[in-house]
């Protein structure tokens, strides 16, 4: 469809622009995380190159929590901040997920003590992994 009259075109009857084509490509812009902080200016063609490696452009968390931070915090995020993280479980020492740690300790923790699973009358309190 033609952007000035709407009349359908057949799409025999077009080709590519490609001086159109060069001359866009050299337009200079600014990168997507200048209003994080980034001064980069350069020719639109090489955007892309240039996103993959910038700090102030906002990614996703790679440990699955859905957070965006920007790429110079990732690793920050990764290791103070994400509730995705590995701690170790202060009792049994196994790496575990932060925001699993409480399910962790009330129910596969070896180190937490338990009621005896043998239902005594004298109501003793056991480590889990000797139960």
């Amino acid at each position: 469809i033609c952007s000035i009259c709407c009349e359908v075109l057949d799409a025999k009857e077009c080709w590519r622009d490609v001086f159109a084509d060069r001359q866009l490509a050299s337009i200079q812009v600014h990168c997507p995380g200048k209003e994080k902080g980034c001064d980069w200016i350069g020719q639109r063609q090489f955007r892309k190159e240039h996103f993959i490696i910038c700090g102030y452009v906002e990614v996703q968390c790679t440990n699955g929590c859905k957070e965006s931070v920007v790429r110079s915090q990732l690793f920050h995020h990764l290791e103070l901040q994400c509730k995705f993280r590995f701690v170790e479980c202060e009792c049994c020492k196994s790496q575990v997920k932060l925001n699993e740690i409480q399910i962790h300790h009330k129910t596969t923790c070896g180190k937490q003590m338990v009621e005896c699973p043998n239902n005594c009358l004298l109501g003793l309190v056991v480590m889990r992994e000797e139960s």
